[in-house]
């Protein structure tokens, strides 16, 4: 069992609202697809960073699920990805500013993503 599956495997119990509006780091994960691993990469974010602020830019797919992950009444905030979205976009949309504009209030950006769905 690798230490992703046995993290998988555990019932972790983050509270998504414990992140706070503004902090000085903000995490912030960019997916567009329906990823199997969604719920886990963001329940390991709150659990180890729940001091930090957290934004999501997603599929407008994607946005019914993730509500339902982080629940209501969170400092979460959720912005929409162009779509299509994949990754030409992603290295272009890095290069604008328009991208990085909602996220010039933090001192600090760490931006993560889900690896590749298993096969």
């Amino acid at each position: 069992m690798t230490a992703f599956d046995r993290f998988k495997s555990q019932n972790w119990e983050c509270d998504f609202k414990t992140h706070p509006k503004h902090a000085p780091l903000c995490g912030v994960l960019v997916e567009s697809r329906d990823h199997p691993d969604l719920e886990y990469a963001l329940r390991n974010f709150s659990c180890m960073l729940p001091w930090a602020s957290l934004t999501i830019l997603s599929s407008n797919s994607n946005f019914e699920k993730i509500s339902k992950i982080i629940g209501p009444d969170t400092n979460i905030r959720m912005l929409p990805l162009p779509e299509p979205f994949g990754r030409d976009q992603w290295i272009r949309g890095c290069l604008e500013p328009a991208f990085w504009e909602p996220l010039c209030d933090f001192d600090r950006v760490l931006i993560f993503k889900i690896g590749r769905a298993h096969v």
